[in-house]
């Protein structure tokens, strides 16, 4: 008479444990993928509004300002041609420059900043000739330190001064 053992044998047992196992280790590097996509994707659209809310607030500024009062240069250690000084034709002293990460709005003495996100701030006229038109670069980036990852943005117009 055969007795009708249960139970699991060893082989079983490893190869269940095995199986287990691989599930888990795949299961966990999609989820972190996943959430490295999120992360990834969060900073980019925060960036994206951060740059949709500086522009509009150098281009209204520019537009308004006087082609003769008009100073593209550098603050000292910074990139060239990344600060714009002018004079709205309402008397109002504008100055947009980089300090390192920042970006920094000075109207008539009083400082704001704009981005603590800044990589890089040019302003340039693309002809040497006719300084109505400015082109306004900027490149935001942010680290994102849990990924060892970098997520950047870059915008750029041209802008038309309204007055010569």
């Amino acid at each position: 008479m055969v007795k009708n053992k249960r139970g699991f044998t060893l082989v079983e047992a490893v190869l269940t444990v095995a199986l287990v196992s691989i599930v888990f280790v795949l299961g966990s590097q999609i989820f972190v993928q996943i959430n490295r996509f999120i992360i990834l994707n969060r900073t980019k659209i925060e960036l994206q509004r951060e740059a949709r809310a500086i522009l509009p607030i150098i281009n209204s500024n520019l537009r308004q300002a006087s082609v003769n009062s008009l100073i593209i240069d550098q603050v000292s250690g910074q990139p060239y041609y990344s600060r714009i000084s002018f004079r709205r034709v309402d008397g109002t002293d504008y100055t947009f420059y980089q300090q390192n990460k920042k970006l920094i709005m000075t109207t008539s003495g009083t400082s704001q900043v704009l981005s603590s996100n800044l990589r890089y701030l040019a302003f340039a006229a693309p002809r040497s000739d006719d300084l109505t038109i400015v082109s306004v670069s900027l490149t935001l980036e942010k680290e994102i330190t849990e990924l060892r990852t970098k997520a950047l943005h870059m915008a750029s117009e041209k802008v038309m001064i309204m007055n010569d």
